[in-house]
């Protein structure tokens, strides 16, 4: 190695130890944005609701922060490759950012399949950014080719898709290919009244998981209005949902569904949320049976609970009735909760429901030490949906929205602990359901905080057992990624 190159790769390095926050309007929905948001939020005294996601920061909050020097082409790179978003466009009524997305993954496991490592290569861009005073964007695309672990493999095979994303065609000999995106334009009309035009996912809670709306489905398009009167907020969500979000059965015999989620909210200061919430799948066919697209008028009526009182539960149009609840006490600790009730099957046996409790701290050591922050989460989720009913009813299109990614095993139990020392986090991960267990530990270097761009490797292991057998798994893993969605 030359002197210059030496000179060169230290100087990468102590910059890229440089600290500079994010300038964005919204936070994204993956992990690691996602602790930074409700540790924020949690003393947030414009009060913002923490439990829908994706959450807005108000208008005064978001500012475009141009480069405040000129820098040589050297200075630019290391700049905006360790220190900043990638690209950036400033004008006096237009701000654009964009950033490139990358996720490449390998992993080793020895197992029966001729193939030794797997892999998942992902490429694609994000681009956000303003025009005006009041309308704000957003868009990302994914690109994405791997060859998977046989647990994953296997449920991939069977259903056809890839869970949570899209359909998956076969790939060379035994991989796959798929693509999805995401999509959003938001029009702040003013401080209390947004409208956004969106195609992507919204999620309710505090958690990991959800019992009411959460990521486990493919993208879908939506028009949401959230209003602000005072210490409650209104937020409605106009969704059109795809039957049996993981895709059960052929993709080309999917149907779709108008969906609506109400959310009256009261949020008097930073420390306490209370959410009461209304789901409903709208009726899809029309009075002789056949499959419609045509709304119906009673979605436009934006009145919490109307659907409920008129069509019950367990009808054509299938309603959903829960609330969530959350409260941070000493700045850092915050106890959160979660309920919801679709009604009982013909029988009156079967009761539908959906129950969570957690508790995250997000800096146990409460900034005793600097630079480094260490975060602890519990979380039990329960979920009482084994029957489906018919093809037309709530469990198809909205069943796998709520409950976790294992749909054969309705309980959850979520732990999570991870330590930040400046650029370096070590992960540890545990969910438990009654028939597996799933651990993970990765170590992770930031090389962009704003960006989280970062440099990662680990072991996974899953475990199945019953009475007379256990089954383990260990796979050794690791990669480059920049990936702003939770994957």
């Amino acid at each position: 190695m030359n002197c210059n190159l030496r000179i060169c790769i230290t100087i990468l390095l102590i910059i890229s130890a440089l600290d500079i926050k994010a300038q964005r309007f919204f936070f994204q929905q993956s992990k690691h944005y996602d602790i930074e948001m409700q540790s924020i939020l949690a003393k947030d005294t414009n009060c913002t609701m923490s439990n829908l996601k994706p959450v807005y920061i108000l208008s005064e909050k978001y500012k475009f922060v141009p480069d405040s020097q000129k820098l040589s082409f050297r200075q630019w790179i290391v700049r905006h490759l360790f220190n900043d978003d990638f690209l950036k466009f400033h004008g006096n009524y237009f701000n654009l950012t964009i950033n490139p997305i990358a996720h490449f993954e390998i992993n080793f496991q020895k197992d029966e399949n001729p193939r030794k490592n797997y892999y998942t290569n992902t490429r694609g861009f994000e681009l956000f950014g303003k025009l005006g005073k009041r309308i704000y964007f957003y868009s990302d695309f994914y690109e994405n080719q791997a060859f998977l672990p046989h647990y994953q493999d296997s449920i991939v095979k069977y259903l056809g898709v890839m869970p949570g994303m899209g359909v998956a065609k076969a790939y060379q000999d035994s991989g796959w290919d798929w693509a999805f995106s995401d999509a959003m334009l938001m029009v702040e009309i003013n401080k209390n009244f947004k409208i956004t035009l969106a195609n992507g996912k919204n999620f309710i809670g505090s958690g990991y998981n959800s019992t009411i709306l959460s990521y486990n489905a493919f993208n879908y398009p939506y028009l949401r209005y959230d209003l602000k009167f005072g210490n409650f907020y209104y937020t409605i969500i106009n969704a059109i949902m795809q039957s049996k979000g993981f895709g059960f059965e052929f993709y080309e015999n999917r149907h779709y569904k108008y969906s609506s989620y109400y959310i009256a909210s009261y949020k008097p200061n930073p420390k306490f949320e209370f959410s009461i919430i209304e789901g409903v799948m709208w009726k899809n066919t029309d009075d002789n049976g056949k499959y419609s697209t045509k709304p119906k008028f009673d979605i436009f009526l934006p009145i919490i609970f109307y659907p409920t009182i008129k069509y019950g539960f367990n009808g054509e149009t299938n309603t959903m009735i829960g609330y969530d609840i959350n409260y941070t006490f000493l700045k850092n600790v915050k106890l959160y909760h979660q309920l919801n009730w679709n009604g009982k099957n013909s029988n009156f046996y079967n009761k539908y429901y959906g129950y969570q409790i957690g508790i995250h701290i997000f800096d146990v050591l409460f900034n005793k030490l600097q630079n480094t922050t260490l975060h602890l989460q519990y979380e039990y989720t329960k979920n009482n949906r084994e029957n489906g009913i018919k093809e037309t009813d709530f469990y198809h299109h909205a069943n796998s929205l709520t409950t976790n990614d294992n749909f054969d095993e309705l309980d959850e139990q979520y732990y999570q602990a991870n330590i930040n020392y400046k650029r370096f986090k070590v992960e540890t991960e545990i969910i438990k359901y009654p028939k597996s267990i799933n651990k993970n530990l990765t170590f992770r270097y930031f090389l962009n905080k704003i960006t989280k761009w970062n440099i990662y490797g680990g072991i996974y292991q899953q475990e199945y057992f019953n009475k007379e057998t256990k089954i383990a798994n260990t796979y050794l893993y690791g990669g480059i990624s920049i990936y702003p969605s939770r994957f």
